[in-house]
């Protein structure tokens, strides 16, 4: 450890220049998962709520997973909708009108007394079919609680309460009691059922597929090309880190040469040289992702509305592992220089 911290604080300009490199890509790469997770949340947060919720959903075969699309059919729904552990659920997607402004909505029509309903952040939930809830998010389009809005079914609605976390396809989803589709005005999405089919009631479904919930987040548009761009980025950031550091530390090593063979010379082992590397490395990596990590929780604090931005604890936690690991996996290049350091060869100005 002391050989460690001697040399780091001897060589601060050249270990503060990799330092910032691995702060600049930390900021990268957080910047990025913050980004998709953000997506991720405005583009499906609804059915991600309802993940946490509930296990399967039950969708037209020919619907490709599109919730949109989806229409039960009649013996589907008698095969399901008996069963206590199901919730109809109907989805509409159009333009309202509130004060003479268009907003794009996803309506949802579902029994608001189940485990399902939305969470609030104000108001109530509607207490009849003249009432309806919206996420917060329109907010930002100038509605307020007690405004008037239109849905697009023509009809007139009055905004009772908002709730969180409730968007679908980038656009906040009204809630609406379930009355629309009991009177036959819209066709029966999907059922979202607690726990996974009976076999004997699998086999009686015609024309619906049962899959996770999490399954059908690819039915929504622009969803799976989304996240695939993202997340393929973050891997090529993470190979392009770990070549990085590879090459720096190998340098670095190539550069010391003399400094390892006079040590092994007077007695040095390869194991202390190595565990002093192994702390290098630690040390400057983990001071580095911990900027880095307060530097994007900053930026996070003061980006706009309009740009969607997310980052759990748990992503942090893993993406800072990860990049413990390239790190580590950088090194390796360079220990494997220290361990095979001929001090006769070094100390006489022998080639690496």
């Amino acid at each position: 450890m002391f050989l460690a911290w001697r040399e780091l604080t001897y060589a601060k300009l050249r270990f503060s220049l990799i330092g910032l490199v691995i702060f600049l890509l930390t900021v990268l790469v957080l910047s990025i998962s913050g980004l998709a997770q953000g997506l991720a949340s405005d583009n499906a947060s609804s059915m991600q709520y309802m993940d946490k919720q509930a296990e399967k959903i039950v969708l037209e075969a020919e619907a490709d997973k599109q919730l949109s699309r989806s229409a039960l059919s009649d013996h589907d729904l008698e095969v399901l909708q008996d069963r206590p552990e199901a919730h109809l659920l109907s989805l509409r997607q159009g333009t309202a009108q509130s004060h003479g402004k268009e907003v794009d909505v996803a309506e949802m029509y579902m029994d608001l007394s189940s485990d399902l309903a939305p969470s609030l952040t104000d108001g109530e939930l509607p207490a009849d079919d003249t009432e309806a809830v919206i996420d917060h998010s329109a907010k930002d389009d100038g509605l307020r609680l007690g405004d008037t809005l239109e849905r697009p079914g023509g009809t007139e609605v009055t905004i009772s309460g908002f709730t969180e976390n409730q968007r679908y396809s980038h656009t906040p989803v009204l809630h609406v009691r379930d009355s629309a589709w009991k009177q036959g005005e819209l066709p029966i999405s999907a059922v979202i059922l607690d726990h996974a089919l009976p076999e004997q009631v699998h086999d009686q479904l015609q024309n619906a597929e049962v899959m996770d919930i999490r399954a059908s987040f690819e039915g929504i548009p622009g969803y799976t090309s989304e996240q695939t761009s993202l997340q393929t980025m973050i891997v090529f950031l993470f190979l392009i880190s770990s070549i990085v550091l590879a090459a720096f530390y190998y340098i670095m090593t190539i550069q010391k040469l003399s400094q390892f063979g006079i040590l092994k010379a007077i007695g040095a082992t390869s194991k202390t040289l190595g565990i002093s590397l192994i702390l290098q490395v630690l040390l400057l990596t983990t001071v580095s992702i911990i900027v880095g990590v307060a530097v994007t929780a900053g930026m996070a604090a003061v980006l706009p509305a309009a740009i969607p931005f997310s980052l759990s604890l748990g992503t942090v936690l893993l993406l800072a592992g990860l990049f413990l690991f390239v790190a580590l996996l950088g090194s390796l290049l360079s220990l494997v220089k220290v361990i095979r350091i001929d001090p006769l060869k070094a100390i006489g100005g022998g080639q690496a």
